[in-house]
């Protein structure tokens, strides 16, 4: 482990540099985080320098559509309530 380089990272995530780094591939980019060597994890990410609020902003999508979730599931629950 810690022995992924930036290259194999970049083959990996399907791009060739990191303009290319699309919003969805960022989870999987975090994801490989825990495989990569720390100097280059720290040189990735020192190249993104709003990583921390994409990172945010996709789990607060995460967490909105975990709530909205659990309200149907209440509202649904109501109605069957009522109905029983």
């Amino acid at each position: 482990m810690g022995d992924v380089n930036e290259a194999a990272v970049k083959r990996k995530l399907g791009i060739p540099n990191w303009r290319n780094l699309s919003k969805d591939k960022v989870l999987k980019f975090a994801a490989a985080m825990p495989e990569m060597a720390t100097e280059a994890r720290l040189k990735l990410i020192e190249q993104f320098p709003a990583f921390k609020d994409l990172g945010k902003a996709n789990i607060d999508a995460v967490a909105e559509a975990h709530r909205s979730t659990l309200a149907a599931n209440e509202n649904s629950q109501n109605h069957f309530y009522k109905a029983a």
